[in-house]
């Protein structure tokens, strides 16, 4: 069921959005092939794995401006305070049959970014604050997480875990307007250049079905276009080329599958505008996290994922090919303009370019796509047993 805002605004566009709230609170257990009797391993996935596209923001900020067709000329991203707010991620497992011997809780800090600043980051287990001692860094990408093993805490006849995770963050809107910027930007790093141009094995750009794609499309660079003018030629081409559909695989598939089927949500969209944008030596980075909805807690969350590429002297840009897509995709009338450069609500990463390899203590590397909650890998019962509960809470802070 869609807000007023909302309902508003589809008949404004005469169109009907997609995603809606049981996308959004709809998440997947992780699960293991390992059925060993009194040693079997309960995986379980917070991470809101079904991304969204959300149809409408409830709580815009800036209007769409229009943008003249050539980008090549002076601009410059503001960046706007727009909210400082608390995050709170919350879990409560329970297994009916007191097998649990650990549990194991791993969930990502979210990164310092041009439009997020992170005051202060804390878990509690058993509303116990543990932050000393267990964050470390995972992966090429320096991604922060906490990383705690717990032993059960029996209520009943259950063995049950309650872990919080707290950010305090504030958020800048960002929004593309023409000049000189105050502020100098910084070029990015060798390594930051490097870890946004590489291939992977989901961003296989280099692939030569990928190579023949982007030539039937005319998808490489002109010699006569500035980065941001290709970028939103980029943003046009996924926003109206992809077919939105929310159970669409993100796991253990690429951007030469997407480019095949034209399916996907967020996740493959956002991938796309990555790849083809690295395919013109243009860096180019995923973001997974959670809509800045301040409010009501909510079950599962608004998981999100949003593509960002880096424009020299301008900053990082924000692509996000896949806000208020219409169900299907492109329409005539359509914003095809919309989710480009300048922000209308605020989207909070928790991480940065998936898939994450996490070292477990007891189950080895795990990989996860998006870590946007918590993830916690349990040792003993029957992961089919296993109740589940988990909210997200956005709180506005003075």
């Amino acid at each position: 069921m869609y807000s007023a805002f909302g309902r508003r605004l589809v008949r404004i566009l005469m169109l009907e959005p997609c995603g809606n709230s049981a996308e959004r609170q709809h998440s997947h257990p992780y699960r293991t092939n390992r059925k060993i009797a009194l040693r079997c391993a309960a995986i379980v996935w917070f991470t809101g794995c079904s991304f969204s596209a959300t149809a409408v923001h409830s709580q815009s900020v800036n209007k769409i401006i229009a943008l003249p067709t050539d980008l090549n000329g002076v601009w410059h991203l503001e960046y706007i305070r727009y909210k400082k707010v608390r995050v709170q991620y919350k879990i409560h497992c329970a297994h009916p049959d007191g097998m649990i011997s650990e549990w194991e809780v791993i969930a990502a800090i979210p990164p310092d970014l041009p439009q997020q600043k992170i005051h202060s980051s804390h878990i509690f287990i058993y509303d116990r604050d543990v932050l000393d001692g267990v964050s470390h860094t995972v992966g090429d990408e320096n991604q922060t997480i906490f990383d705690v093993v717990c032993p059960p805490r029996l209520v009943g006849q259950d063995d049950q875990l309650e872990a919080t995770v707290q950010h305090e963050i504030t958020y800048s809107m960002r929004k593309l307007v023409p000049g000189n910027a105050i502020t100098h930007v910084k070029n990015l790093s060798a390594s930051e250049q490097r870890f946004c141009l590489k291939e992977t094995a989901e961003i296989n750009f280099r692939a030569p079905e990928f190579q023949q794609f982007l030539t039937r499309n005319d998808l490489r660079r002109h010699l006569d276009e500035s980065t941001l003018t290709f970028g939103r030629r980029v943003h046009h081409f996924v926003r109206a080329y992809m077919r939105y559909n929310r159970e669409a695989r993100f796991e253990d598939t690429s951007i030469v599958k997407d480019s095949k089927t034209r399916i996907g949500h967020c996740g493959n969209y956002s991938r796309m505008v990555v790849g083809i944008m690295r395919a013109s030596d243009i860096p180019a980075r995923l973001l997974f996290g959670h809509w800045l909805i301040v409010g009501k807690a909510q079950v599962g969350g608004q998981p999100h994922t949003e593509a960002e590429f880096f424009a020299p002297g301008i900053g990082w840009v924000l692509s996000d090919t896949s806000v208020s897509v219409p169900t299907g995709g492109w329409k005539p009338g359509w914003n095809i303009e919309e989710g480009f450069a300048s922000e209308e609500t605020g989207f909070i990463a928790f991480n940065l370019q998936g898939p994450l390899l996490l070292p477990t203590h007891d189950f080895g590397i795990q990989k996860q796509y998006h870590l946007q909650g918590i993830y916690t890998p349990a040792v003993g019962g029957d992961w089919q047993k296993m109740k589940i509960e988990s909210t997200l809470q956005i709180t506005e802070l003075p």
